[in-house]
């Protein structure tokens, strides 16, 4: 008679490593730019006065991304801007996205804007950074 193969244990997954420790949420900003990349830039700034600011966008077509473990319990404003005010052209192969914890909360539609700004996190009215508040984090 010819052995029998023993069944094998079935394959397991590592689990997904946390980026962020416990309590706290992960943002993450991806810009792709389009042919005129120094026309963009974009802040984040919380309630606590600190404030993160993008790289400098030198490369037409590539993609920048930033991420971030921050308190969900503050107030934390995201504001993008286009210098010429004609947007981050998707023709031109540009693009962009906030997530936070794998959540879309802005996503490049295609839209012309000078400026546009997402709150989240913990946002009141008392709560949301000024801009003389800032200070900056590298």
């Amino acid at each position: 008679a010819s052995p029998t193969a023993s069944p094998s244990a079935s394959p397991t997954t590592a689990p997904t490593p946390v980026r962020c420790g416990a309590g706290q949420m992960e943002v993450i900003i991806s810009v792709t730019t389009d042919n005129w990349p120094q026309e963009n830039s974009w802040t984040l700034t919380s309630s606590n006065g600190e404030s993160r600011s993008s790289p400098d966008f030198t490369l037409a077509g590539t993609e920048y991304r930033n991420s971030f473990c921050l308190d969900p319990i503050l107030c934390h404003i995201f504001t993008l801007v286009d210098t010429v005010g004609d947007g981050i052209l998707t023709f031109e192969g540009g693009d962009y996205s906030l997530e936070v914890d794998g959540t879309v909360l802005m996503s490049n539609k295609g839209v012309s804007f000078s400026e546009l700004t997402e709150g989240f996190g913990s946002c009141n009215p008392s709560s949301q950074p000024s801009l003389s508040d800032r200070k900056s984090v590298v």
